[in-house]
C-alpha cells in the first residue's frame, strides 16, 4: 500500500461517526451544568451529534428555603395524601375529647404565630418507681398504729386508687406500680367503688390513694368508718413538672394524719341543752390536755354573745333550770377558747394566729348577708335549722380543705340532718346517740 492509499483510509475514518473517537471529559463537562433554557438545550445536543445515544440528565439546583421559612414549616405538617382542608394547626390549643386534659403533665405547644411542626402529645410512660417509696408510704401508718394492731401490718397490703373515670392513665400507671409490692388482686380501682365497703374489712394494712385535683374520698361509701380504723392510710398524690428534669413525676403528701373537727349545730343548743351541756362536759374532759391544733370544735359563730344572750332570754321567760344550763355552757366555752375567735370576719385581728392556735374553736370568714350571726337572730326551729343547713355546707368544704390536718370529723346533729352524698368520708351522728354511747362505754 502506498502513501496515496493511506491518505484515503485515514480521510474515510475520520468521516465515519460510529468509528469517531469520543471525548467523555467534554461531554461530561457539559452536561454537569444546569440546562434550563430550550434553545442552549438544543445547541448542546447538535454539538454531540445528531446520532449521540447518551441522553442528558438534568439537574437544576435545589431550592434554598430558610429555616423560618413557614413553607417548610406547613410541608412538614402535611401528608402526602392530605389535604389543605385536614391539616391539623397545631398552633391553635385544642381541648382533646377525654376529660383528663388538663392535668399538670399535659404537654402543650404555645402559639407561636406559626404552625409547630409537632402537635401536644400525652405522655403514657408514667413511671412511679422513681418518685414514690412504698416503705415510705407505710410508715404514715407505722407512727399512728397502736402495739395491738401492729401484727396486721405483716399482712400483704391491699391498695385502693381512689381515682376517678377521667384519670386512667395515671391510675393505671399507679395499679402496675402497686402490683409490685404486694399481691396483684389486692389492688383496686375506681371500677371497685361499689365494694369499697367491702374493701376496708380485708384483714391487713389498706394504704388509700387519691388524686390532689380531685376529692374522691368525699363521695366513697363508708370512708368515714374506714378513718377510725388503724390499719388504713391516705395519699394524695400530685404531678409537679421540674424544670431541670422537663418530665413529670409523682409526689405523695399523707392525707387523715390524727386529730378531729366536731360541728355542734345550734338546732342541739336550742332544742336539747341538757345534751349540749353533756357533751360540752365531755369534750373538755377528754380533749383540754391534747393539742389544740389537732382537736378543734366548730360551733355557731359569734358563740360567746349567743350563749350568754339565750341565758338572759330564758331567765326572763321564768326557766331558770334551763337558764343555769346555759351558765355552765358559757363558762365551758370560755375555757375553750378565752377570746371569741368565731366571730366572722376576726381575721382581721392582728393577733389573730397566735390566738387562733390557742383556741379549740374553729373560726369563720366573713359571711356577709349569707347568714346571721347576731345574737338576736330568730330562735324558731325553722329559722335555727336554715342556718344549720348553711353551716353544715361550711363544714363539709372546710372537712376537704383541711383533710391533711385531721383524722375524724364529725358532725352531732339534733336529728334533721342526713348525710350528703358528698360527704361520705364525714360522720353523722345525732348529739343523743353519740352520748348514751359515750355514756355506755364509760361504764365499762
Amino acid at each position: 500500500m502506498d502513501e496515496r492509499d493511506l491518505r484515503r483510509l485515514s480521510t474515510s475514518i475520520k468521516a465515519d461517526p460510529e468509528d469517531a473517537p469520543r471525548q467523555p471529559a467534554a461531554i461530561d463537562e457539559e452536561f454537569s451544568r444546569p440546562i434550563t433554557d430550550t434553545a442552549q438545550r438544543r445547541q448542546s445536543m447538535s454539538a454531540v451529534g445528531d446520532n449521540h445515544q447518551m441522553k442528558p440528565v438534568l439537574r437544576p439546583e435545589p431550592i434554598k428555603i430558610k429555616a423560618e421559612d413557614p413553607r417548610l414549616r406547613s410541608r412538614a405538617l402535611k401528608r402526602p395524601e392530605q389535604s389543605e382542608s385536614n391539616v391539623e394547626q397545631t398552633d391553635v390549643i385544642r381541648e382533646p375529647a377525654k376529660p383528663f386534659v388538663d392535668v399538670p403533665f399535659l404537654q402543650r405547644g404555645k402559639p407561636t404565630g406559626v404552625e409547630q411542626t409537632e402537635p401536644a402529645k400525652l405522655r403514657t410512660d408514667w413511671s412511679p418507681d422513681l418518685d414514690l417509696d412504698w416503705n415510705e408510704l407505710l410508715a404514715g401508718m407505722l407512727a399512728k398504729t397502736s402495739k395491738s394492731a401492729a401484727s396486721e401490718l405483716e399482712k400483704p397490703c391491699a391498695v385502693f386508687v381512689g381515682f376517678p373515670a377521667q384519670f386512667e392513665i395515671q391510675a393505671a400507671a399507679l395499679t402496675a406500680w402497686a402490683e409490685k409490692y404486694t399481691k396483684p388482686r389486692l389492688v383496686c380501682g375506681f371500677q371497685d367503688w361499689a365494694e369499697f365497703e367491702d374493701f376496708t374489712t380485708l384483714k391487713g394494712p389498706k394504704l388509700l390513694l387519691f388524686h390532689d385535683s380531685e376529692p374522691s374520698f368525699a363521695t366513697l361509701k363508708g370512708m368515714g368508718r374506714a378513718l377510725h380504723r388503724e390499719d388504713v392510710v391516705c395519699y394524695n398524690v400530685s404531678w409537679t413538672q421540674p424544670v431541670a428534669a422537663g418530665k413529670p413525676h409523682y409526689g405523695a403528701s399523707l392525707l387523715f394524719p390524727r386529730g378531729a373537727a366536731t360541728f355542734v349545730p345550734e338546732e342541739v343548743f336550742v332544742s336539747t341543752p341538757a345534751v349540749a351541756l353533756t357533751f360540752l362536759k365531755w369534750y373538755w374532759r377528754t380533749y383540754k390536755d391534747r393539742s389544740a391544733t389537732q382537736y378543734k370544735l366548730m360551733l355557731r359563730p359569734n358563740i360567746h354573745d349567743w350563749l350568754q344572750k339565750r341565758m338572759m332570754a330564758l331567765a326572763m321567760e321564768g326557766k331558770s333550770d334551763e337558764a343555769g344550763m346555759f351558765v355552765e355552757m358559757v363558762q365551758i366555752v370560755q375555757q375553750l377558747s378565752p377570746v371569741d375567735v368565731t366571730v366572722p370576719g376576726f381575721t382581721d385581728v392582728g393577733t389573730f394566729d397566735a390566738l387562733a392556735s390557742k383556741s379549740r374553736l374553729i373560726t369563720f370568714p366573713e359571711f356577709e348577708n349569707e347568714y346571721d350571726h347576731s345574737v338576736i337572730a330568730s330562735v324558731e326551729i325553722k329559722d335555727v335549722q336554715k342556718r344549720d343547713e348553711f353551716l353544715t355546707e361550711h363544714f363539709l368544704a372546710f372537712t376537704i380543705a383541711e383533710a391533711c390536718k385531721y383524722r375524724k370529723f364529725l358532725v352531732l346533729h339534733a336529728g334533721n340532718l342526713t348525710q350528703p352524698e358528698e360527704g361520705r368520708h364525714v360522720s353523722f351522728r345525732t348529739a343523743t346517740g353519740f352520748m348514751n354511747e359515750v355514756e355506755r362505754k364509760g361504764k365499762k
